[in-house]
């Protein structure tokens, strides 16, 4: 599963980073798992970040039956804010339409380009909340950076070859 969530009981945030290449029933996979997880203990924040140059291989007819799908789940993702941190323009524009398609099923979504402006829009302020800081610090070191590290370095050896 090209998803790996981390959660932080305290402030009812999910930390969820996709990586490789994410097919339509991957993502179903993915909401079908984070509903039933034990952690998961709704409704919470949830910061979505990809790793770079990652693929989500959904046709358009996919993208647009998400709604449907995330109605399914409502009842577990109710209430939820999202944030999708999305660096570059490409990465923000496919934010804004995945936007687009999550308002309809209830689930606020916001595309937002950097960490700093999820916690913000998220109301999380962790110069405020040591627990928080030290938590994202080991997310960031545990899991982000060695996923993105292994991204660039795939693509480069993609490229390459």
């Amino acid at each position: 599963m090209p998803f790996v969530c981390e959660f932080y009981a305290p402030a009812k945030l999910v930390y969820t980073i996709g990586y490789g290449t994410i097919t339509f029933l991957e993502l179903c996979q993915h909401f079908e798992e984070l509903s039933q997880d034990s952690r998961y203990d709704r409704p919470m924040n949830k910061i979505v970040r990809y790793a770079h140059n990652q693929v989500v291989q959904l046709s358009l007819e996919e993208s647009r039956s998400l709604p449907a799908v995330k109605k399914r789940y409502h009842r577990y993702f109710v209430g939820e804010r999202s944030a999708m941190i999305a660096p570059t323009d490409l990465e923000f524009g496919l934010a804004r339409m995945h936007m687009s398609y999550t308002d309809e099923a209830g689930v606020e979504t916001r595309p937002v380009r950097t960490l700093t402006e999820a916690l913000a829009w998220l109301e999380l302020d962790p110069s405020a909340d040591s627990a928080l800081a030290a938590w994202l610090e080991d997310v960031e070191t545990r899991v982000v950076k060695p996923i993105m590290a292994a991204t660039v370095r795939n693509n480069s050896t993609d490229r390459a070859g």
